[in-house]
């Protein structure tokens, strides 16, 4: 970058694009032969890049954006940016499995963070509201219950909603939305500073 008496001179115009993943499209911006991924979706000019992962079988919302720190404010459980699912399961999920998403789960000899999770429809459909997101993370806590996840799909990232948005379709992000996230990119930027000085 240059610098003018120590300002930036034309910095990177910063691009959120909300994007509606449909299953079976890989998480990247990359374009593989043979195999569809969001590059083969979106149109823009500029650089961007997913915010945190979503699995190859799995669908909803992404954020695609060059904004580094948004990006890992959206992406580390420290800053505790919800994420909310959609889970279909091969069976009724009893109440005390429930319970047990909710206090976390021993994972591969790493305990996962307490989440909130209710039962929508039937038993066979769970919502799932956490911070963390680590790969297959949600898959193997209902696997660790004795539980198939048949369909996963992600509803919201922050104040971010798939609503309105159609499988393999994307959009800008509008102005309040952005305000929003420059909000809450402020917020846990000053509540990470508090902390290191209190520390």
């Amino acid at each position: 970058k240059i610098l003018i008496d120590g300002k930036e001179l034309n910095p990177q115009r910063k691009i959120y694009i909300a994007f509606n993943k449909p299953r079976f499209v890989l998480c990247t911006m990359e374009k593989f032969p043979g195999r569809r991924s969001i590059a083969n979706f979106l149109r823009v000019g500029e650089k961007i890049y997913p915010a945190g992962r979503l699995d190859f079988d799995s669908e909803g919302l992404v954020l695609l954006t060059n904004d580094g720190e948004l990006t890992n404010i959206i992406t580390h459980p420290r800053y505790e940016t919800e994420k909310e699912y959609v889970v279909w399961i091969d069976r009724p999920i009893s109440k005390s499995d429930l319970k047990s998403l909710r206090n976390g789960l021993q994972i591969n000899g790493r305990k996962s963070w307490p989440l909130r999770a209710r039962t929508l429809e039937n038993m066979r459909t769970v919502e799932i509201i956490m911070h963390e997101g680590r790969k297959h993370q949600i898959k193997e806590m209902f696997a660790e219950l004795g539980y198939n996840v048949v369909r996963l799909l992600r509803t919201r990232i922050g104040n971010i909603s798939i609503n309105g948005l159609l499988p393999g379709r994307y959009r800008k992000l509008s102005y309040e939305e952005i305000r929003n996230l420059r909000r809450m990119l402020n917020s846990k930027k000053s509540d990470k500073k508090v902390t290191l000085q209190n520390s």
